[in-house]
């Protein structure tokens, strides 16, 4: 070629543009590539972040039972299990307790969760031989008070509420699931609810609470959820209708299936120790009544047959256990067995119209877990005088009336076991 030519060829800018968009299209194909991977990866971490608080709070409930460390490993790892991330091969869960660091390492009173996973890139592949680790930490503690009154409904306006004259006075925390904009309400100028932490998922309305509520809080699980209902056995009375106690009567009632529900109207009742099926019409105490049960406890169960007899909060509506009037009912949960610390337990599978109505205020001192996962409950008691005495109130709602007052002292002083569930771990890092 001449030089003449090759100047020319050289000058020649015809095309050049193609050459420019080329390049410039790749480049900007590799930088939306490195997004998509940028994205994916933080996706990713916000994910594994889910899995890393659900292990730390797993890993705190192990603690708050003594577990060993190898049973505290083995459930937080079952928990991200759950949540997707499997420990093994490219990822690692790792348990440490103490925290190994942060601002709470070398602190027995907390547990660490660490979840790391190796992923690749789409794009960043070409250009790095080797995978991304992307990791989330979290720590959870137990430092929080226990919730003793849970309400499961996850819709309900008012599913905790307090009203009219009401003192609500809890030595534990406080929970409502519903995600309404009123989940938790107080009303009246009178009304008030002081616990160690009031929570809900949704919001709440009023203005007496101490401290405030706090809201859109995760929902707590069903505690009791694992219960499963007792041999019923045979009827010790027909069904059809309740045994009934009067007033002449005194002594010790056998335990055992009542198809027909037990009334007793003022009698003087013991409860052997024992599991008590409790058809058709559930429980009645009224009148000048006095009810105790032995030294070794008793469980009360509802089954989902039973129809109750018509209440006095609700028209229309039925109740399976009612406690009311001037009795003075002194009852406690066995600590032992499959049902340590349940003192009622109503089938989850009963009808959600039937209510129950505690209502014995100051002499009525019931010791042990109220399950009523389906219904509504209406309360007023315990004994403030009883320091041993602790109520978990688990129900679909709970509406406090009256004078109300909860756990003056704890399930250790009333020498019941604390359902793990109803430890209150929290997330501290």
């Amino acid at each position: 070629m001449s030089r003449r030519k090759f100047n020319a060829f050289a000058k020649d800018s015809s095309g050049s543009v193609f050459v420019y968009t080329a390049a410039s299209l790749a480049v900007l194909l590799g930088m939306a590539g490195l997004a998509v991977d940028l994205g994916y990866w933080y996706w990713s971490q916000r994910d594994m972040q889910s899995a890393a608080d659900s292990a730390a709070m797993s890993a705190a409930l192990e603690m708050a039972r003594g577990a060993t460390p190898a049973e505290i490993e083995t459930r937080a790892r079952d928990s991200a299990t759950l949540n997707g991330y499997q420990h093994g091969l490219a990822t690692l869960v790792t348990i440490n307790r103490p925290p190994a660091a942060g601002v709470h390492a070398g602190d027995n009173n907390y547990v660490e969760a660490i979840v790391q996973q190796d992923q690749s890139g789409f794009v960043s592949a070409m250009v790095h031989s080797g995978d991304m680790t992307v990791a989330a930490r979290a720590v959870a503690t137990l430092a929080g008070a226990p919730s003793c009154v849970i309400a499961l409904d996850p819709s309900a306006d008012g599913a905790i509420s307090v009203e009219g004259n009401t003192t609500v006075d809890l030595d534990c925390g406080a929970q409502a699931n519903s995600n309404s904009a009123t989940a938790i309400t107080q009303q009246g100028g009178k009304s008030n609810i002081t616990a160690e932490s009031i929570q809900a998922v949704g919001g709440y309305s009023g203005s007496n609470f101490t401290p405030m509520p706090q809201t859109g809080m995760a929902p707590t699980g069903d505690p009791f959820a694992y219960l499963q209902p007792p041999a019923s056995g045979p009827c010790i009375e027909p069904p059809g209708a309740p045994k009934t106690y009067v007033s002449s009567f005194s002594g010790t009632i056998p335990v055992g299936n009542y198809c027909g529900g037990i009334v007793i109207q003022g009698a003087d009742v013991i409860f052997e120790t024992g599991v008590y099926t409790l058809g058709e019409a559930g429980m009645e105490i009224t009148g000048n009544a006095t009810v105790t049960n032995e030294a070794g406890g008793v469980t009360f169960y509802i089954p989902d047959t039973a129809v109750g007899l018509p209440s006095t909060c609700c028209a229309g509506q039925n109740h399976t256990v009612y406690i009311a009037g001037t009795t003075s009912v002194t009852l406690s949960a066995p600590t032992a067995g499959p049902y340590d610390g349940i003192l009622f337990y109503q089938d989850p599978a009963s009808d959600p119209t039937l209510v129950a109505e505690l209502q014995g205020g100051s002499d009525m001192s019931l010791s042990g877990a109220l399950y009523f996962p389906g219904q509504e409950v209406y309360y007023a008691g315990n004994n403030v005088a009883n320091p041993t005495t602790w109520t978990a109130l688990i129900a679909s709602q709970v509406h406090f009336v009256g004078t109300s007052y909860m756990s003056s002292g704890n399930f250790a002083a009333a020498g019941i076991s604390l359902p793990l569930a109803l430890a209150s771990p929290s997330l501290a890092e």
